[in-house]
C-alpha cells in the first residue's frame, strides 16, 4: 500500500465556516473594535470574507484564495489564513483597524480547506482505484467489502 503523507487540519477558533453576513454582523454588532471573524463567502464560492467590528458597525473583506494563497489586496499573499491573521493582528494594513481579538465560534469547530487537503497528500481514493472483492460483512446502513 502506498504511503500517505499527514494531514493537518487546523482548528481555527475565529473561522466560522459557513455563515450569512447578516448573521456575522448579528455576533459582531456589539463587539470591541477589532473583535474578528472568518467565514466562507456566500457570494464568491472557494473564497473567504473577514468581518471586523469598528465603531459600531461590522466591515466586510473579501478574501481571495488563489493558487493556494490568500490576499485581500491581490499584492500580499499569504500561505494560510492564519498567517494572513497574524499579519492584520500587527498592522491594519489598509483594514478599518487591526485585528484584536477573534470571536470565537461557539459549538464545533470547523478547519478551512474543505476536501482539497485530502486530495493533495493523498487520502482520497477515486472509485476507479477501488477493486471489490467480496462482502465480509452486513450491517443495518451499509456492506463491508473486501479491497
Amino acid at each position: 500500500m502506498k504511503q500517505k503523507d499527514a494531514v493537518t487540519i487546523p482548528v481555527l477558533p475565529w473561522y466560522h465556516g459557513p455563515l450569512s453576513r447578516q448573521d456575522a454582523e448579528g455576533l459582531l454588532k456589539e463587539s470591541n473594535n477589532g473583535t474578528f471573524l472568518i467565514r466562507e463567502s456566500v457570494n464568491f464560492p472557494g473564497d473567504y470574507t473577514l468581518c471586523i467590528s469598528h465603531n459600531g458597525s461590522v466591515e466586510h473583506y473579501r478574501i481571495l484564495h488563489v493558487n493556494n494563497s490568500y490576499t485581500l489586496d491581490e499584492e500580499e499573499l499569504f500561505d494560510t489564513l492564519e498567517a494572513l491573521v497574524q499579519h492584520y493582528s500587527r498592522r491594519d494594513d489598509g483594514l478599518c483597524c487591526t485585528l484584536r481579538s477573534p470571536l470565537e465560534k461557539l459549538g464545533p469547530l470547523v478547519s478551512p480547506g474543505g476536501i482539497e487537503c485530502f486530495q493533495s497528500t493523498g487520502w482520497l481514493v477515486e472509485g476507479a482505484e477501488l477493486t471489490i472483492e467480496g462482502s465480509i460483512g452486513r450491517g443495518d446502513f451499509a456492506e463491508v467489502c473486501k479491497t
